[in-house]
């Protein structure tokens, strides 16, 4: 025995089955990228903090060759000091913190312009220490030319005094 409305039958079970599969693709799908998603981004987060304590591990210990530079740099001139040997660690110092900088780090321009800074208070030191080695030969200079002022007038004293001696 056949049922009239078989044609009809089918037809709604075949659109119950269709949007019964659609709804369990969805569900389906919105669970596995509800997993997928975050997974993905924790992947990422864990990425970028390593990078951030890579970079802050870095930056520290750009940090502690700069501040050991300026301290250099600061007692350069004071006497008692072996300038050249402080001038090489300087420099060295400042190439270090060039090379520790790459292109991951975030602000490279600011640190850029620290050891620029860096080298041109350096520079200066050296002209600095290059004018006070020109004052003091100056001022030996000086010294000698009064000396030898002073030996001209003796000189010219005893001249004067012989030819009076002379003439009488």
């Amino acid at each position: 025995m056949k049922h009239v409305n078989q044609a009809e039958r089918r037809k709604a079970f075949l659109n119950f089955l269709a949007f019964f599969i659609i709804t369990v693709t969805v569900i389906l799908t919105s669970v596995f990228f509800s997993f997928r998603v975050p997974l993905k981004e924790n992947e990422q987060l864990r990425a970028d903090a390593n990078r951030m304590e890579n970079e802050r591990l870095i930056l520290a210990a750009f940090e502690a060759k700069m501040q050991e530079t300026v301290n250099m740099i600061d007692t350069i001139n004071e006497s008692g000091n072996d300038v050249p040997i402080i001038d090489n660690r300087i420099s060295r110092n400042i190439n270090d913190m060039a090379a520790m900088l790459s292109d991951s780090i975030s602000v490279k321009k600011f640190y850029e312009s620290i050891i620029a800074n860096l080298t041109n208070q350096q520079m200066t030191k050296k002209q600095l220490r290059d004018a006070y080695a020109k004052d003091d030969d100056s001022g030996k200079l000086k010294e000698k030319i009064n000396d030898l002022e002073n030996e001209l007038t003796r000189c010219q004293t005893a001249n004067t005094q012989l030819n009076q001696l002379l003439k009488n």
